[in-house]
């Protein structure tokens, strides 16, 4: 339990907070460059790791037939380090906020079906 509480629950307000805090700093001007495009660097090394995983599946097991699908999770990994983590983690804080107010329900989510649109994919 401490373990979600720090590292899971707890990981958008560390994230965002640390983002937010080392822009402000260095645009003010209290934060070398230097620093701030090493802590920059140090952020996406998720990043190497996705690529360190990719690399191993296609060495030993070669489930990738074209090179343009091998391109394509690698863009994924770049898109997911750069911007997408950042935006769950937003999403993460907003459901926060909806914890704080008291909404804890997903809302109405209406059926339609799948005969009711004339969109065919044959």
């Amino acid at each position: 339990m401490p373990y979600f509480l720090i590292f899971e629950f707890l990981s958008p307000v560390f994230a965002l907070t640390g983002l937010v805090v080392t822009a402000v700093w260095w645009i003010l001007g209290g934060l070398s460059t230097f620093y701030f495009i090493a802590f920059l660097l140090v952020s996406i090394a998720g990043l190497l790791l996705t690529t360190a995983a990719l690399a191993l599946e296609e060495f030993n097991y070669h489930r990738y037939h074209r090179r343009s699908d091998v391109a394509r999770l690698l863009a994924y990994a770049v898109f997911e380090n750069l911007g997408y983590h950042q935006l769950h983690d937003v999403w993460r804080a907003i459901g926060y906020l909806d914890i704080a107010r008291g909404k804890t329900g997903w809302g109405a989510q209406p059926r339609r079906g799948f005969g009711t649109s004339t969109d065919t994919l044959a």
